[in-house]
């Protein structure tokens, strides 16, 4: 399994179209997943209450997060990660599966 510090990724361009498979990501970061973003058989350390980032419908957008755009992650790991989005966005990780802590020397 590879692995992907977030820090590593461009937070003011975002990442575009770009194919993670069998990876540990790794933070402190805070993610947004955009458009054409498609997430397989990942999972994610840590539990929804405190992972989830709610962006208020007014808000304009976010700054500072590491925004992923026509991406795919399939059988990944996220550790030490926050997720950003509207309560929309966020509805399907209240759900999704989580892993052990990983990534913690």
């Amino acid at each position: 399994m590879s692995v992907v510090p977030l820090l590593s990724q461009s937070p003011t361009t975002g990442v575009v179209g770009v194919d993670f498979l069998n990876c540990q990501l790794i933070g402190p970061a805070l993610v947004a997943f955009g458009p054409g973003t498609i997430l397989t058989g990942s999972t994610f350390e840590g539990t929804p209450g405190t992972m989830l980032w709610e962006i208020a419908p007014d808000r304009p957008g976010i700054q500072g997060a590491v925004v992923f755009q026509y991406s795919t992650f399939e059988s990944c790991v996220f550790g030490r990660v926050g997720i950003a989005g509207s309560k929309e966005e966020l509805s399907s990780f209240r759900t999704m599966p989580t892993a052990e802590s990983i990534g913690r020397e």
